[in-house]
């Protein structure tokens, strides 16, 4: 038994180390930033930059790396938004208002992303604080949440554009909710109402509809792309006439992230060594 644990380990290690060379930029903001470059001048996209931190990291250590970020995508010219994680800041206002300072200086939008069910209340209570300080700011919602509709009106109310992803975490109220049949549905109701829309999806059927949806509502909205899948944005730019958005995480803490979704589900491991193997070249 502790033999089959050390070799699982040593796979596990070994696997979610290549994977942190392919799903983030680098551990560090140039990383980020060169891919940023890179992607305008290929492709025209716009990007989010955003630092993956580790759990143990201290809230004001990341609150750094934040304006840090901040710095960079001024200096070094980007089309790019910054995506913070408000859990990695402790939910502390004051964190929070410095980095809001720093951005409203520079122009930058402010995305919050989402994490863990836990974490929506505590998230969208420091965001009605943050709009009354800076109003750029964007709010995702999870379509595997039952409460995300009632968090679509209070966004819409509020101004704020969102960001619709399937989400990664299931509500253990609702865990057998369609995240699909969430997406379409959270669509339907920003369609014609929110300011703004991202659709986060590489399920191309999905994307089509959404965008599709929204155009037709008379909604500026987006198709948004995470660093490290599969693009899928060729055949809608030109039928579609959307602007892409690249999400490029950087730093370290995808390799936490990845063990626990192998350990809930192996063959996860087997996809992404198959992913590794098959990968075409990069931007």
């Amino acid at each position: 038994m502790t033999s089959t644990r050390t070799i699982t380990g040593a796979i596990s290690g070994w696997l979610t180390e290549h994977l942190a060379e392919e799903y983030i930029a680098g551990p560090a903001v140039r990383d980020a930033a060169s891919i940023c470059k890179k992607v305008a001048a290929k492709y025209g996209w716009r990007c989010s930059m955003a630092f993956w931190n580790l759990p143990e990291d201290p809230p004001d250590r990341v609150a750094s790396r934040y304006r840090q970020a901040l710095t960079a995508i001024v200096r070094e010219n980007l089309d790019c938004h910054l995506a913070i994680r408000p859990a990695s800041l402790a939910y502390d206002l004051d964190r929070l208002s410095e980095i809001l300072d720093l951005a409203r200086e520079y122009g930058v939008l402010v995305h919050f992303d989402s994490q863990q069910l836990e974490s929506a209340t505590p998230s969208l209570a420091l965001l009605e604080q943050a709009v009354k300080l800076y109003p750029k700011l964007r709010y995702t919602l999870p379509a595997c949440w039952r409460r995300s509709m009632c968090d679509a009106a209070r966004l819409i109310e509020l101004g704020i554009g969102v960001r619709v992803v399937k989400g990664q975490w299931p509500d253990p109220d609702d865990p057998g909710r369609d995240p699909r049949a969430g997406f379409l549905e959270l669509v339907d109701t920003l369609a014609g109402r929110a300011v703004h829309v991202g659709v986060a999806t590489h399920d191309a059927s999905l994307a089509r509809a959404s965008l599709i949806k929204l155009k037709r509502a008379g909604t500026r909205c987006e198709l948004e792309q995470l660093y490290g899948l599969p693009i899928i944005a060729d055949d809608m730019v030109e039928a579609l006439d959307v602007i892409v958005r690249l999400y490029i995480p950087y730093g370290n803490g995808f390799v936490p992230y990845a063990l626990s979704q192998i350990a809930k589900e192996p063959r996860i491991a087997a996809w992404f060594v198959k992913d590794l193997v098959l990968r075409g070249p990069r931007f």
